[in-house]
Order: structure tokens, then sequence, then C-alpha cells
């Protein structure tokens, strides 16, 4: 059981990834911003996380995805994967939509109990996984190391 996770804040519109990546791995943002390399059309992409996360022995699994509604279902039969996890046992790194910039993603940790949302300007107390448009999942294991 993961305890006293803190909810470590993004310092710009582009590390939420990097910031939930240092949650996920207990360490600190600057260690993440270090080791994380930056996409070259800015901003950070999930194979730098899952390559910092694996450095850290945490595999983060590929993304399954969320609809707005059922109606979309039809199109994407494996959507509803995204409810498969248990969240009481399940670690996700969750792409969700943007609150403050339409039609861009933001990254959020979930550590089975509490959503730590990494933006400056979200109180992610008291918040739930029903408050979030959840577009894609990605659940982490922790390996076991001797």
């Amino acid at each position: 059981m993961i305890e006293n996770t803190k909810t470590i804040k993004q310092l710009d519109d582009l590390t939420c990834g990097v910031a939930c990546a240092a949650m996920i791995a207990r360490t600190t943002f600057d260690i993440a911003m270090k080791a994380i390399k930056p996409h070259p059309k800015g901003g950070y992409n999930s194979i730098e996380i899952a390559k910092f996360l694996l450095a850290h022995n945490i595999l983060i699994g590929g993304s399954c995805f969320g609809f707005e509604d059922d109606s979309e279902l039809d199109l994407y039969p494996g959507a509803k994967v995204v409810w498969w996890f248990d969240p009481a046992m399940t670690e996700l790194l969750l792409g969700v939509k943007s609150e403050r910039f339409p039609g861009k993603e933001h990254w959020i940790y979930w550590d089975k109990k509490n959503v730590h949302d990494p933006s400056p300007v979200v109180d992610d107390v008291n918040r739930s996984l029903k408050d979030y448009h959840i577009t894609t999942a990605g659940p982490i294991q922790r390996l076991e190391t001797e």
C-alpha cells in the first residue's frame, strides 16, 4: 500500500508528465526533470516517461482508451478496458482532458486511493477520478528488487 504520497506540482504548462513520473518513482521533480528528455517539438512524451520509470524498476502498461459516451464504443470495442482496472488495486498514470487548455491532454497520478494532480491551479484534495474526463490509462507495476 502506498502511504503519504505527496502531490508534486508541475513548474510550467508542459511538465505534468514529469511531475507524475516523480510522484510514481517517489523522487523529486528536479531528479525527474534532469533525467527525462524533452520532446523535440516541446513537452515530454510517454516513451521518455516510461524509460525514467523503468530505471526506477517500475513498468507502465500501454494506454487504454476511454470515451466521452458509450455511443463511441461501437467504433472501439476495447474502449471499456480502462474500467477493467480496479482503482483500489491499481496505480495509474492517467491522461485526462485539460481543464485549462481545450483540446490538450493533462496527466495525473492515481495511487490506488487518491488523485494527485500536478496542475498548479488545481487543488486535488478531495477530488475523485469521477471529477476528470479520462482519455488514457497506463497501469503501473512496481518490480520487486532484491
